[in-house]
């Protein structure tokens, strides 16, 4: 069971704004805890007191954000950073797929004109693609081969 849902489990890092907004925080935080021990003439523990925190959310900002398959196979849940409620999101809702290899970005353009950007390592972005290429509609859109006779 635990292997099963450890593969139906990828990491990605969210687009801009999201991303720029939390990485420059994190690194805020550990800058600022290098600033307040580099004022100081001697070492002083209570510096440590932000280069934890900023170390814990740099480390959950890379293994918070993940992309699960829903158990029926239809759609994806996002589980965002801490602050953020995790979002379903239906493939049959989605009204197009737009990819870009070059970055491993993958866009998905919403009805109501929602975007969610999710940049996934390599291996991950495949295992993506198998996910979504048992849905019709998606896998006509993200097949290369097929982009190309569109044009």
């Amino acid at each position: 069971m635990a292997t099963t849902q450890k593969r139906n489990k990828l990491y990605y890092q969210p687009g801009i704004p999201g991303a720029l907004i939390y990485w420059s925080l994190t690194i805020g935080i550990i800058l600022l805890g290098c600033i307040w021990e580099m004022e100081s003439a001697t070492f002083h523990w209570w510096a440590l007191i932000l280069w934890v925190p900023g170390a814990a959310l740099a480390v959950y900002g890379l293994l918070g954000n993940t992309v699960t398959l829903t158990p029926d196979g239809q759609g994806v849940r996002l589980n965002r950073v801490f602050w953020l409620r995790p979002k379903e999101i239906r493939f049959a809702n989605t009204a197009r797929v737009e990819t870009t290899r070059v970055t491993r970005t993958i866009q998905y353009k919403h009805p109501r004109y929602m975007r969610h950007e999710l940049v996934f390592f390599k291996k991950d972005r495949v295992r993506f693609d198998t996910w979504t290429a048992a849905v019709p509609h998606i896998a006509r859109l993200t097949d290369p081969a097929e982009k190309q006779s569109e044009h």
